[in-house]
């Protein structure tokens, strides 16, 4: 299930095992109340929360979210820099000061998380932000890109630590190897496929 929450619009996911009902939350990054609802209406025992990147509109609500439902927080070691500046990132969108989450464990790329009997790949793709990762998730051929691939464009990469040059390598090597059938599911905006976006993605 998603939900879009916030200002910008931001895709939260959560993902869980039908059977075992133990899943993982992807990016919380604000309305906690109704993300929280979300997973109790589900039934879903959460395992952790993973994180795609650190910009506000993603990770704004983790502190919060633990708080409701205390689970380790995940993210990629070069995103550090961009939670640390949580509170400019808000002041500069207008946005009140969150409280900045904790790391609890450090995102690599080919790690493997599971919860129940669904199992999620790590995938590195800087670009966007320099810790940006993917989660993929190769029984169900499902992609969470986050801010890397979206319906018709790619994530911007005007921002600090962004590289045009780099997100797209990451894109031709990591994301459209993995085949055309693959349900890719953005940070905003609708779901897509890699071969609609490798047909008609300029």
């Amino acid at each position: 299930r998603s939900r879009t929450v916030g200002d910008f619009e931001m895709n939260c996911w959560l993902v869980g095992d039908p059977e075992t009902r133990e899943g993982f939350i992807i990016d919380p990054g604000d309305e906690i109340d109704a993300l929280v609802e979300m997973v109790q209406a589900e039934g879903i025992r959460l395992q952790r929360i993973l994180n795609t990147h650190a910009h506000v509109d993603h990770v704004a609500g983790v502190a919060a979210f633990q708080k409701r439902i205390p689970v380790p927080f995940h993210l990629h070691r070069d995103d550090q820099f961009w939670l640390d500046g949580l509170p400019h990132q808000a002041t500069m969108f207008g946005l009140a000061v969150p409280e900045i989450a904790r790391v609890d464990g450090w995102l690599e790329e080919g790690q493997r998380w599971r919860a129940g009997s669904i199992e999620c790949q790590v995938l590195h793709v800087p670009g966007h932000s320099p810790g940006h990762v993917c989660f993929w998730f190769p029984a169900q051929r499902q992609l969470f890109s986050g801010d890397v691939l979206f319906a018709g464009s790619i994530g911007r990469t005007d921002l600090p630590g962004g590289s045009l040059d780099t997100l797209l390598e990451g894109i031709r090597t990591k994301i459209l190897p993995l085949g055309d059938d693959v349900v890719v599911h953005p940070g905003h905006g609708p779901d897509t496929t890699v071969g609609e976006e490798r047909k008609h993605n300029p």
